[in-house]
């Protein structure tokens, strides 16, 4: 929390960089590592409980200070509700240290559970403490503050704030040890150095933060006894604020987070695989690259439909077919998922790719369903069975070890990542498989325009029993809250444009 007015409380991002005159930089030289002003650009600084966090949520020591002369000064139930809502989204943020508030937004308040960290709460803090540092201004330059409750507000904000940042200043280095989860991956003859420019990281910003809050007060004492006009007041404090605040913001965005537009628009150069791959005309087919992590992957995602990849929202029921089957090279599970092409380096360093003949394609006839109890028997059997002749499906979607004929012809004639069409020709009933995720929250499935049921098999995929004919297939991704969404953002645009237009022929009219 001290991160609000402290922005290297903690030691700042999980990799930052230190300067040359730091501790480790010393030691790195001392032991001969090589480039050694490169290795400083990206020090494991962070030494708090986060497993990686990008930098510290920093709203400034100079607003800081302005909150805490609101708390003082503001009265009423502004103050109240900003202050209360301040202290909550700490508590929240503080996630498992005070977890029975975390448990029970978590329990009844709708939506909660969707925050990717417990730390982005933090937005609220981030809006309610400038609030109440703009009502404590509004109250100062009102000039209806008598002598006594400025000096006695001013006195509480400087000794709460600066205080802090005086005992850490001053004390900091000797209560806290510095050392983190993550130090035990570094070099033994590296910890200390580390532990000591961690050490120094919060000294340093505790003091710049104090400098910070000790010419606020000067400014406030300065311009309520009339020692400077109004607009001085005003423009010293935009610059107290400014100069607070970007040196700390371009620690984290800099020049060199920026690049040229041609390397924007082509962040990665196509080797002879990608060439060869981006080739093919196939509608839709997928790729493994075999040289990368199965949780990363942008450069192949950057070219080709990825068989895995990075996404920060994530299917667990996906993410679990990785973890137990995909990253053990499970050739049935690669095939089912339509891997038409496998990249992988040759004995020279390059990529390579190299066609598998035994995809299954977006969509094909299966001849026998196997009927299982759960998701833990459904995953089991995905280790050992045939995807071109069987599928599996969990009894809960009312399959039970029905036969089929695999005979006639399934394809897809066209795709859209939200709309997908297959021509279908069979003599007799069928089961299809299809070679896309199953998701029922906004997936449905049509025969020549009418809705059509359709079922999870094989853990992740789409199935569906097909009658007799020649017909179309289409999924289309049709979920009722984005339609619920624009029909309301449609319905609020309108009212705003009526209120607009309703607002100009009033003001004409006076």
């Amino acid at each position: 929390t001290f991160n609000l007015m402290i922005p290297n409380f903690m030691g700042g991002a999980s990799g930052s960089e230190l300067s040359k005159d730091s501790e480790t930089f010393q030691v790195l030289k001392k032991n001969r590592v090589r480039k050694a002003e490169t290795v400083i650009k990206r020090m494991p600084t962070y030494w708090g409980s986060q497993p990686f966090t990008s930098g510290p949520v920093y709203v400034g020591s100079v607003v800081s200070f302005f909150f805490f002369l609101g708390v003082f000064l503001v009265k009423g139930r502004y103050k109240w509700w900003l202050l209360t809502c301040t202290l909550v989204s700490f508590g929240l943020a503080w996630g498992n240290n005070m977890m029975w508030l975390t448990d029970l937004f978590l329990d009844y308040l709708p939506g909660y559970n969707k925050f990717r960290t417990v730390s982005m709460i933090l937005v609220i803090a981030e809006l309610t403490i400038p609030i109440l540092a703009f009502l404590g201004i509004k109250e100062l330059i009102s000039e209806k503050i008598s002598n006594a409750d400025f000096i006695k507000s001013t006195k509480f904000a400087l000794v709460i704030s600066g205080g802090f940042c005086l005992f850490f200043a001053l004390f900091g280095p000797t209560i806290f040890d510095f050392s983190s989860i993550q130090d035990n991956q570094l070099p033994e003859f590296l910890i200390a150095s580390i532990e000591s420019d961690r050490a120094s990281l919060m000294q340093s910003d505790s003091i710049r933060s104090l400098i910070f809050i000790l010419l606020s007060a000067l400014s406030v004492y300065l311009f309520h006894f009339r020692k400077i006009k109004f607009m001085h007041f005003v423009g010293l404090l935009a610059i107290l604020i400014l100069v607070d605040m970007l040196p700390v913001n371009l620690r984290y965005l800099n020049s060199d987070d920026f690049v040229k537009a041609k390397k924007m628009d082509q962040p990665f150069k196509k080797t002879a695989a990608d060439i060869q791959i981006l080739a093919d005309k196939e509608l839709n087919f997928r790729v493994y690259n075999t040289t990368e992590r199965l949780d990363a992957g942008a450069r192949t995602s950057y070219f080709h439909n990825n068989i895995a990849g990075y996404h920060g929202a994530k299917l667990k029921r996906y993410q679990e077919l990785m973890d137990l089957q995909i990253i053990k090279g499970n050739t049935s599970v690669l095939n089912m998922l339509n891997t038409k092409y496998y990249l992988s380096k040759s004995d020279s360093g390059e990529l390579v790719a190299v066609r598998n003949p035994n995809r299954l394609g977006p969509a094909w006839f299966v001849k026998e369903v196997v009927s299982v109890q759960n998701a833990d028997q459904e995953m089991q059997l995905l280790t050992s069975f045939n995807p071109l002749e069987e599928v599996i499906i969990d009894k809960r979607f009312g399959q039970e070890n029905l036969t089929f004929s695999s005979d006639g012809s399934i394809s897809l004639v066209s795709y859209k990542p939200n709309h997908l069409v297959y021509r279908v020709r069979s003599d007799s009933s069928a089961f299809a498989v299809f070679s896309e995720i199953f998701y029922d929250k906004g997936w449905n499935a049509y025969i020549d325009g009418n809705l059509h049921p359709h079922l999870r098999v094989n853990y992740v995929l789409r199935g569906m029993n097909l009658p007799a004919g020649d017909y179309q297939v289409e999924y289309k991704f049709e979920p009722y809250s984005v339609a619920l969404g624009s029909s309301g953002s449609l319905i609020c645009s309108v009212l705003i444009y009526l209120f607009l237009g309703f607002a100009v022929i009033k003001s004409f009219r006076l």
